[in-house]
C-alpha cells in the first residue's frame, strides 16, 4: 500500500461505511491503493468483511432497540426492513445511541400490511429507549402536595417530570409489549385506541396505560393547564370522582410531577 495513513483511513471509512453494495463504491483496482490480496481472498473480499460487518452491527442496534417489532416481523423480515432504514439513513455519528430514532416513521413511509401497527409498536419502543438515557428527577413531594388547602387546589400548576411521555396510539402496543417481555407469544392485536406513558422512576422506566377520559386531564395539566381548568375540561366525561382521585394519586405516585406552585 503506498497511500498515506489519513488518506487509507478516509478511504476505509467511507468505504466500509457505503450503504449500497461494494461494488458502487470500489474496485479491485482502486482498493489496489490500499488493500493487499490475502492468500485466500481478493482485495475486494477482504474488504467486504469489514463492509458487512459494519452493516451487521447496524442492524443489531436496530434490533436491541426494537426487540418487540423484530418478534411481530419475524426475522427474515425485520432484517430487511433494518437493511432498508440503513440504506435511507447511514450513520452519521460514532454514537449509536440515537441511530435509530427514525424508524417509527419510516415504517409509516414504507407502508404494508402491518405498517400501522409496527409503527405504533415502534413508537412505543424508541420512546422505552429515549426515556431509559433521560436525565432522572426527583418527584413531588407528596407531603407537600397534600397539604395545599382545598380552597386552593385549583389553583395548582404541577411541573411535569422531564422524563415522562404521554403516547396516544392506535393499537393497544403496550399489551403486546408486555406480553412479549414476559415470552407469551403474543398475535398482533386488532386496532384499539389506547393511550400509555412512559416515565422514570430513580433509574428505571416504568409504563402505565392510561383510562382514555382522563387522559385529556393529563395532557392539560402536563401543558400547564391549572388543575381546576383541567378539570373542567374533562367534567362531562367523568362519572366518578372518585376516578379522578385514584388516577391523580396513581400519577403522583409514579412521579409524573417533579414540582407545583399555586397561581396567587
Amino acid at each position: 500500500m503506498t497511500a498515506p495513513l489519513f488518506q487509507v483511513e478516509d478511504w476505509f471509512a467511507r468505504t466500509i461505511t457505503h450503504p449500497g453494495t461494494l461494488d458502487e463504491v470500489v474496485t479491485e483496482f482502486d482498493a489496489a491503493s490500499y488493500v493487499s490480496a490475502g492468500p485466500r481472498q481478493s482485495r475486494l473480499e477482504r474488504i467486504g468483511v469489514y463492509h458487512s460487518a459494519y452493516r451487521a452491527r447496524l442492524v443489531e442496534c436496530l434490533a436491541d432497540d426494537y426487540p418487540a417489532v423484530a418478534y411481530a416481523l419475524g426475522h427474515d423480515a425485520f432484517v430487511e426492513l433494518a437493511e432498508a432504514y440503513i440504506a435511507a439513513h447511514p450513520s452519521r455519528s460514532p454514537n449509536l445511541n440515537a441511530y435509530g430514532r427514525s424508524m417509527p416513521a419510516f415504517v409509516e413511509e414504507r407502508g404494508g400490511a402491518l405498517s400501522a401497527f409496527v409503527h405504533d409498536l415502534a413508537v412505543l419502543e424508541w420512546t422505552i429507549v429515549e426515556t431509559i438515557h433521560a436525565a432522572p428527577t426527583a418527584a413531588v413531594d407528596v407531603e407537600s402536595l397534600s397539604a395545599v388547602r382545598p380552597e386552593r387546589l385549583g389553583d395548582l400548576r404541577l411541573q411535569p417530570n422531564s422524563a415522562l411521555r404521554v403516547l396516544t396510539l392506535r393499537y393497544p402496543v403496550n399489551r403486546f409489549f408486555q406480553a412479549f417481555r414476559e415470552d407469551r407469544s403474543p398475535e398482533i392485536p386488532e386496532a384499539e385506541p389506547t393511550a400509555t406513558a412512559v416515565y422514570r422512576r430513580g433509574w428505571a422506566v416504568w409504563r402505565m396505560d392510561l383510562n382514555p377520559v382522563l387522559r385529556p386531564l393529563l395532557e392539560a395539566i402536563l401543558a400547564g393547564s391549572t388543575l381546576g381548568d383541567a378539570l373542567a375540561g374533562v367534567a362531562s366525561e367523568i362519572e366518578s370522582e372518585n376516578e379522578i382521585m385514584t388516577a391523580f394519586r396513581d400519577w403522583v405516585s409514579a412521579g409524573f410531577f417533579t414540582g407545583f406552585r399555586i397561581d396567587t
